[in-house]
């Protein structure tokens, strides 16, 4: 019986196989929709197949799920994001200006630079926190759950936060 890591390897290669003949047969599509007349040789791809493959999957829309993808977004907030605290960030995934604060602190209004960015956030602690739509807590509540987190704040809420509290939920 094979190790996990053998395995790990062969799968490994059977999804490069793969991904290399999607990547062929996803270019010569697309030169031949474009103009058939040029090859790929003659276009001068400097990129492997795989990444131009990739590249057109997520360029396209199409989910992929992939522990490749969500490990970096796991590891940006990770790093990001202080232990034990509630955070803010300007855009999707974790990117963008950020900002923190300890759990326990009551109300407050989020600065002039940042009002209205709040794109993801991550809640580190041990206690809900909570974002409202207008200064001084007024307006709809979005709640932040202790130890969850939102890579992409969709819809009516994205960029909608002016003020908030790490002392308990809405």
């Amino acid at each position: 019986m094979p190790s996990d890591t053998r395995k790990l390897g062969l799968l490994r290669r059977r999804c490069l196989l793969i991904l290399d003949k999607c990547a062929e047969c996803i270019l010569r599509r697309l030169l031949k929709r474009y103009d058939p007349r040029y090859s790929m040789q003659e276009i001068g791809i400097a990129m492997s197949k795989k990444w131009i493959a990739v590249a057109l999957i997520l360029g396209a829309g199409i989910g992929v799920s992939s522990p490749a993808f969500a490990v970096s977004d796991q590891d940006r907030w990770r790093e990001r994001c202080p232990d034990q605290a509630p955070c803010f960030f300007n855009d999707l995934n974790y990117r963008g200006e950020m900002s923190w604060k300890q759990p326990g602190i009551g109300l407050v209004n989020i600065s002039h630079k940042n009002n209205d960015q709040l794109s993801s956030w991550a809640n580190r602690s041990y206690q809900d926190a909570a974002g409202y739509e207008h200064a001084d807590g007024l307006g709809e509540c979005l709640p932040m759950p202790k130890r969850q987190r939102n890579s992409w704040v969709q819809g009516w809420w994205n960029d909608r936060v002016s003020s908030w509290k790490t002392n308990g939920g809405c």
